[in-house]
């Protein structure tokens, strides 16, 4: 049965082909999330705080007992995350809190998947991601092996002449590359996790239903906030593999609307999958969105939970200067998706 009805497909038809101009035009800023890595082995969110919450469980010496607590956990993960570590470091084993990150998110043996090749095949003026993975270097660098091995900017540690050499290549005056919002693994300890590291870096606090304790006038504007606003406010966003339910990057995202009168004015896009199970619920998140986001969503079918389909609608946004064809994509996908099952 399908989940978009023939009015909603329309409407569906009519955001790919506002997104497919985007595009074409190279105006968009791509924002990658972990759904994009995941079909290698890399953990969800749900998947990485139970591996940590296994290691909080262990440590019991100088430290006690740590009480899994479901409820914090799916009201607010964020100070779960942060009671963890925190368990964690008064136990003394902080260092294999670090070893666990660190190998849950070094590279792959396959580097990247194809639905990678495809987002950068998109050309999007600049690639942005919270990602702690390089596969989307791993894809750049696919695409062509000329460019400096050096395609990664992290954000948050990273030189103030790298972070300015991710926004000149927004405007095609440096080789592109990828920005990482919160951090790599290959530095384990400095990664954006938990809501102290969170508040820490955006110097503001952020409350899992995206409001800011204080409001928004009340906190610092660290470089970090300020860099991630100027992208977010000046750039037409494009979401891929995201759930949206990072509470500051919805902060984020509040601020450059509020600074612009963007309320229900579609200026970003998300690509969401429809699963049979909470279709309509997805469907009413999209217009909650729209309004308080200034964000449009195109969908694709999931039935099987394999998001098979995303890639079809990625090469079918690819501009057709860099296109592959539909069935080398497919046969790519399955292959990668049979690999990590």
């Amino acid at each position: 049965m399908p989940l978009l009805s023939p009015n909603e497909l329309k409407e569906n038809e009519e955001a790919k082909r506002r997104l497919r101009d985007v595009i074409q035009r190279r105006a968009g800023l791509l924002v990658v999330g972990a759904g994009m890595s995941t079909p290698l082995g890399y953990p969800d969110w749900e998947t990485l705080l139970t591996k940590i919450e296994r290691l909080a469980c262990a440590v019991s010496a100088g430290a006690g007992t740590f009480t899994c607590d479901p409820t914090l956990r799916e009201e607010s993960p964020l100070d779960y995350a942060e009671n963890m570590r925190r368990h964690i470091l008064n136990g003394r084993r902080i260092s294999e809190y670090h070893s666990l990150l660190l190998r849950e998110f070094e590279p792959k043996p396959q580097g990247h998947t194809p639905s990678h090749d495809l987002l950068i095949e998109l050309r999007c003026a600049g690639i942005l991601t919270p990602n702690y993975d390089v596969c989307l270097e791993s894809a750049l660098l696919k695409s062509n092996a000329s460019l400096s091995v050096n395609l990664t900017v992290d954000l948050l540690r990273g030189a103030e002449a790298r972070v300015s050499d991710f926004l000149l290549s927004l405007v095609g005056r440096h080789p592109p590359c990828i920005a990482h919002m919160h951090g790599l693994y290959d530095k384990p300890a400095e990664l954006i996790l938990t809501a102290s590291q969170y508040e820490q870096a955006y110097g503001l606090k952020v409350l899992p239903d995206g409001d800011i304790v204080g409001g928004q006038e009340n906190h610092s504007w660290t470089s970090h906030r300020r860099v991630i606003w100027a992208m977010m406010a000046t750039r037409e966003l494009l979401f891929v593999g995201f759930s949206m339910k990072d509470p500051y990057i919805r902060a984020m995202l509040t601020f450059a609307c509020d600074g612009f009168w963007r309320w229900g004015q579609p200026v970003n896009h998300i690509i969401l999958g429809l699963d049979p199970e909470n279709a309509e619920e997805t469907k009413r998140t999209a217009v909650a969105w729209k309004e308080k986001y200034a964000t449009e969503s195109v969908f694709y079918e999931n039935p099987d939970g394999k998001h098979s389909a995303l890639a079809d609608l990625l090469a079918d946004l690819v501009p057709r200067s860099s296109r592959t064809s539909a069935h080398e994509i497919n046969q790519r996908f399955m292959k990668v998706t049979d690999r990590a099952d």
